[in-house]
């Protein structure tokens, strides 16, 4: 028995005579990939994909690609997830994201694009203003001399929380503004909660003491950091649980409005070296990881690394790396249709 496929056997009699016939089926096939209707508000291509070779002059590089989802293309339904990869110029960072649109709020495809985009230009604009670098460096220096790596992991989520806060409110504006012209456009009365997306966003620099990566999330979706000659792997975020099975949180004025919310949502991590850094929506790891215990399982991430690296060649040099991604992102696993996104810096 091969996944996806299986063996019907038919016993049938023709003129008193008995035959046997054995016929393979897929249930891959039975799936069908049926346009978006013409009209609908916020279209989005099935599919989207980027790459940044030598981001920056540096020895790292990102790619994203994001995928319709079986279900949605059964249904007829956009995409809701979205991602973006960035370069800050000047700066030195690199910036990955990832952001699933709740199935349920009516313009989440919207939603998700519209955080993807706002933090894009929140952090070119804001590093850009601001010498980020050089307050890192002053932390890690003290870092260096007190080994307090307490007051060095608060002390950068003291600075970073600034940005991501302005990176939030930036988002919301943005949902506000669609609201505007919405009503404006005749789409009737929209609420924030119709824009409702899940988001996952690193950023990464080198330092004279190593890669220093930041990471902030809110909603489900894992940011997974792996160094597989080392055999180490690392889950860089902690996914939210909502009340009852498939419930998450969501991107929201509650994030703002929380004493110390954005804080408590920033990840820090610093290392001499890695091999990769992934995001990833809920429709890779409920596929891949299954549960929290393998989520969290170091083993489970190097196998995970192992298995995607022989599929798609992650090399600067790799021409065909955006159809790779793209096509291992329609991998097949039972029950498991959702849309898929995944955003790496190697």
């Amino acid at each position: 028995k091969r996944l996806g496929k299986f063996t019907v056997t038919f016993n049938f009699s023709f003129r008193g005579q008995a035959f046997t016939r054995n016929a393979e089926l897929s249930s891959v096939s039975l799936w069908t990939d049926n346009p978006v209707p013409p009209g609908t508000p916020f279209m989005k291509p099935d599919e989207d994909s980027a790459f940044i070779a030598g981001a920056g002059g540096s020895l790292l590089s990102l790619v994203g690609a994001s995928r319709r989802g079986r279900s949605h293309a059964q249904d007829g339904r956009p995409r809701d997830d979205d991602f973006c990869i960035d370069c800050i110029p000047g700066t030195g960072w690199l910036l990955a994201a990832v952001a699933d649109g709740a199935g349920s709020s009516m313009f989440s495809r919207r939603g998700s694009k519209l955080a993807a985009d706002a933090v894009r230009k929140c952090f070119r604009e804001s590093f850009s203003a601001q010498d980020v670098s050089g307050m890192v460096d002053a932390l890690l220096r003290s870092y260096t001399q007190s080994g307090d790596e307490e007051s060095f992991t608060s002390g950068l989520r003291g600075l970073f929380a600034p940005f991501f806060s302005g990176a939030v409110r930036s988002y919301l504006e943005r949902t506000d503004r669609e609201i505007e012209s919405g009503a404006a456009a005749g789409l009737g009365e929209m609420r924030r909660e119709d824009f409702y997306t899940t988001f996952l966003c690193s950023l990464v620099r080198k330092f004279a003491q190593g890669w220093l990566i930041v990471s902030f999330s809110v909603g489900d979706g894992a940011i997974g950091l792996v160094d597989a000659s080392r055999g180490i792997s690392a889950l860089l975020n902690k996914p939210d649980e909502g009340q009852y099975f498939g419930e998450t949180m969501f991107l929201s004025e509650n994030i703002l409005t929380e004493p110390g919310e954005v804080s408590s949502r920033i990840n820090i991590k610093l290392v001499d070296r890695f091999d990769v850094l992934l995001l990833m929506t809920d429709g890779v790891t409920d596929a891949v990881f299954s549960s929290d215990r393998n989520l969290n399982g170091m083993r489970c991430w190097l196998d995970f690394w192992n298995s995607l690296s022989q599929s798609v060649v992650f090399s600067r040099i790799n021409a065909e790396l955006e159809r790779q991604l793209l096509s291992w992102l329609g991998f097949w696993s039972r029950g498991n249709h959702d849309d898929r996104t995944l955003a790496a810096v190697f």
